[in-house]
């Protein structure tokens, strides 16, 4: 692992955590407050934990492989996306690795 290279993505994956997605906690925070506390103090049953298990894992699945390829159209690929395939090496900070548009 070059690591001139792994200091850069770590400085783009702090940007983006500190640019991106703390101001976005910061703005929907009081969104979600105002829609109410959804961690209730009584626990789903068994049965409904698992439906929405499986009902959100598909959605989730479904939502990523269909924006994950369409930004491998061109277009986006070459100005967005790319930046995301520069790293092969499995290195945990490497996964939130991403152009700041692709972050959010």
């Amino acid at each position: 692992v070059d690591p001139v290279k792994l200091r850069q993505s770590i400085r783009t994956v702090l940007f983006n955590q500190t640019m991106i997605s703390l101001p976005m906690l910061v703005i929907f925070y009081p969104i979600f407050k105002w829609r109410g506390d959804p961690c209730c103090r009584e626990l789903p049953t068994f049965h409904w934990f698992l439906v929405e298990l499986a009902f959100f894992t598909l959605v989730e699945e479904i939502l990523f492989y269909y924006s994950h390829r369409l930004l491998h159209h061109p277009t986006l690929y070459k100005k967005i996306h790319k930046k995301h395939h520069e790293w092969t090496a499995p290195i945990g900070v490497i996964s939130v690795y991403a152009h700041p548009i692709e972050h959010v």
